[in-house]
């Protein structure tokens, strides 16, 4: 008996550190998979209202987001658009974002759809999203 004893006492202790592991680790990708729909959100928001300075903050390149964006803002109207889906990977350092943008381009006011499928990643270092490709 007492073999048998210490041998469940040793498979509870076993058991305890996988279940604690595992909580450990989930608590690290959950906020990690909470903040992106925000930052998606609040990234589209403002580049559809052209505030490149404040939508650059969630690229990874703002010198070159802004220097597209700049080029093609005086001829390019956001009419609408939705966050179609977001999908993080297993690992939860990577996603796709597929956004529907409506939109016109001057001096024509045909209004015209097109699907976008974003690629986002995590920054390990600064602790948040930013959109890799294409703005």
């Amino acid at each position: 008996m007492v073999l048998m004893n210490g041998t469940i006492g040793r498979l509870r202790g076993v058991t305890i550190c996988c279940i604690v592991l595992v909580c450990v680790a989930a608590s690290c990708i959950l906020p990690r998979k909470e903040l992106l729909p925000e930052r998606v959100r609040s990234y589209h928001q403002a580049y559809k209202w052209k505030e490149y300075s404040i939508a650059a903050r969630y690229v990874d390149d703002p010198v070159d987001f802004i220097e597209k964006s700049k080029a093609i803002s005086e001829n390019y109207e956001i009419v609408d658009l939705e966050i179609k889906s977001i999908t993080i990977n297993p690992e939860g350092f990577e996603a796709e974002v597929e956004v529907v943008r409506v939109y016109h381009i001057y001096p024509s006011v045909v209004v015209k759809r097109k699907r976008v499928v974003q690629q986002w990643k995590y920054d390990k270092k600064k602790k948040n999203w930013f959109l890799i490709s294409p703005y």
